[in-house]
């Protein structure tokens, strides 16, 4: 199969897990075969020097400095029409057999409608709420009938003949789903049910990971060394890790209890709130800030520590980091939020605790302290988890027959003109 891969990052420039699992399945049916060219944003480009003739980082942004009405349509209009022309031109010379679409936002979701008007097949992998909000569009919010009064769709009926040149009109067809979309957690696809999408036939894909690269180590020494792997951003509950540990290091015991935080942040003002939040509480030799470290660095990050914390605040669509954890043998404290609750089970692979209880976490912490044996019954279970359960080669074997089956059984996409 010839495989068109869309995403809005793609490795090294990227922002989290999402895209990290959209190169490792290209890598993946690349040597099964298969080939897949990307097409990507020019997020983190910063030269015309292109780091892989088969990753087309060519897609813009949705953004604009602009305030009034008019600024905004006419600089998205621009986007649109430069992102409609670059993915037409790459299927003319590619002429995939599918499109694998992972993420479009913040790009251009009218290129799922350009797609169907040129009947190409469309496939969908979804890591998270994308789908189920992808009305969110900027581009679309402009145009969307039902949201505009009578003078703006009088100015859009002026404007049809350079609005035909985008994805999106009043006389669009439906976004055409059906089983074509495989979801990571069960979650993620109750969540495109709920907004009234057609993705009952759909099918769930749990995410997995390499296993040969996640050599599994059972914590057996003291637990004084605790971690937080993810993005910097209030929702993934950083402070609830932080209060945690001045929870702990209050007691002798566990005084020189440390917690090393990795992870970049797209909102400056939390990762700045997170700095106060340690020096208030007088933690500034006992909380480290790593930033952000490559795959590899990461892994030998995760062998380094105790216990890794989880203390996510929102519906998690996953969780790559759970599983990475689980793999090399870390216990885990952590919420069990959205698709989290497909991975971790309390006091089987896991100890959980309420979204930002910080006192509840910290009681978690001291229970694997004073509870070895449990610890080491966790983590082993936890690891046969990972290689029965999310093993990246039945990904890609499910992912693979999926596509297979899904290009013989999709039926043309009827466009409208």
């Amino acid at each position: 199969m010839k495989i068109l891969v869309i995403s809005n990052f793609y490795p090294p420039f990227h922002i989290g897990g999402y895209e990290i699992g959209c190169q490792e399945a290209v890598e993946g049916l690349r040597l099964r075969g298969h080939p897949v060219k990307v097409l990507t944003s020019n997020y983190g480009i910063t030269t015309d020097r292109n780091l892989d003739d088969n990753v087309y980082r060519k897609l813009k942004l949705h953004k604009t400095s602009k305030t009034d009405r008019v600024g905004i349509f006419i600089d998205l209009f621009l986007i649109e029409i430069h992102n409609h022309w670059i993915l037409q031109r790459l299927i003319s010379k590619f002429k995939p057999d599918l499109v694998y679409v992972w993420n479009l936002v913040p790009t251009s979701v009218s290129l799922l409608f350009r797609l169907q008007k040129l009947k190409v097949p469309i496939f969908y992998f979804v890591f998270d709420h994308w789908l189920s909000k992808w009305k969110e569009d900027l581009w679309y919010k402009i145009l969307d009938s039902h949201a505009l009064g009578k003078k703006d769709k009088l100015c859009n009926i002026f404007a049809y003949p350079f609005l035909k040149l985008t994805g999106f009109f009043i006389n669009d067809p439906p976004l055409f789903l059906g089983s074509n979309v495989q979801f990571a957690s069960q979650y993620l696809k109750n969540c495109s049910l709920e907004a009234g999408q057609t993705v009952k036939d759909s099918m769930i894909i749990p995410w997995g990971l390499k296993i040969e690269r996640y050599p599994y180590t059972p914590k057996i020494h003291c637990f004084l060394k605790l971690l937080y792997v993810g993005q910097l951003v209030q929702h993934k509950g950083v402070h609830t890790a932080i209060k945690a540990l001045q929870v702990l290091v209050q007691q002798s015991q566990y005084e020189s209890m440390t917690l090393t935080i990795v992870g970049g942040t797209t909102v400056p003002s939390y990762e700045e709130y997170l700095k106060e939040l340690v020096v208030s509480l007088g933690l500034n030799d006992r909380v480290h800030f790593q930033g952000f470290i490559d795959r590899e660095s990461l892994i030998s990050t995760y062998k380094e520590h105790d216990i890794l914390l989880f203390p996510s605040t929102w519906e998690e669509p996953f969780g790559i980091t759970l599983l990475e954890g689980m793999a090399l043998g870390l216990p885990i404290v952590c919420t069990n939020n959205g698709g989290s609750k497909e991975i971790v089970k309390d006091g089987y692979n896991s100890l959980i605790f309420p979204s930002e209880n910080h006192y509840q976490c910290a009681e978690r912490i001291m229970q694997l302290i004073n509870n070895p044996s449990l610890s080491i019954k966790m983590t082993a279970t936890a690891r046969i988890d990972i290689e029965e359960k999310f093993n990246l080669n039945t990904t890609l074997d499910r992912i693979e027959n999926s596509l297979s089956k899904g290009i013989k059984n999709t039926p043309l996409i009827k466009s409208s003109n």
